[in-house]
């Protein structure tokens, strides 16, 4: 389906396949799509998805590819290592915007810094250099971040559950927060 979305990197391999996204650990593979990103996979576009290529760098897979209606990849999907636990069901998603890149290159031998390094969609042929911040900081553009945990029925699937509050903690966070949440697998939000 996309050949060019393979990755690998600390034991792991990453690929599109034309029904998700999928994380092979050396033993088996694991679905790692979430609802939210199922939805974002069923909009590539399916004439565009050979062009869609993945990159693994600092416990990150990177995904770039071509939403329908499109002709260039425009977006990108980020799938963290470090905070999803795939075994458990928790698969943790970012979403980039304004990332119109092509043909990754990662340098990482002696004397580089895993820096990640990508051409651009258009004709332009402008090579970036991607996520360089002496300082960590986003440049003020904003980060979708996607959590989606396992289905809990606490062994109740019939009984409806009520939750007075649900605690989310966050640091180092200037701004505004943004939280939607699926009830019910998914049927309401």
């Amino acid at each position: 389906a996309a050949p060019y979305s393979c990755a690998q990197g600390d034991g792991l391999g990453f690929v599109l396949a034309h029904d998700g996204v999928w994380m092979w650990d050396g033993n088996r593979f694991i679905d790692i799509t979430t609802n939210k990103i199922s939805t974002i996979i069923s909009n590539i576009s399916p004439t565009s998805v050979t062009q869609a290529f993945g990159v693994y760098r600092n416990n990150q897979y990177w995904l770039f590819y071509t939403e329908s209606g499109q002709t260039k990849n425009k977006k990108c999907i980020i799938y963290d290592v470090n905070l999803s636990n795939p075994y458990s069901g928790v698969n943790v998603w970012f979403e980039r915007e304004g990332l119109e890149m092509n043909c990754p290159v990662i340098f990482n031998g002696a004397g580089d810094d895993n820096e990640i390094y990508a051409g651009d969609s258009a004709d332009t042929g402008f090579v970036y250099q991607l996520d360089f911040s002496a300082d960590g900081s986003d440049n003020g553009e904003n980060i979708t971040a996607i959590n989606q945990t396992k289905y809990i029925d606490f062994g109740y699937p019939h009984l409806v559950k009520r939750f007075v509050s649900i605690k989310i903690k966050y640091y180092l966070t200037v701004g505004t927060l943004t939280f939607d949440w699926l009830v019910d697998r998914g049927v309401r939000t």
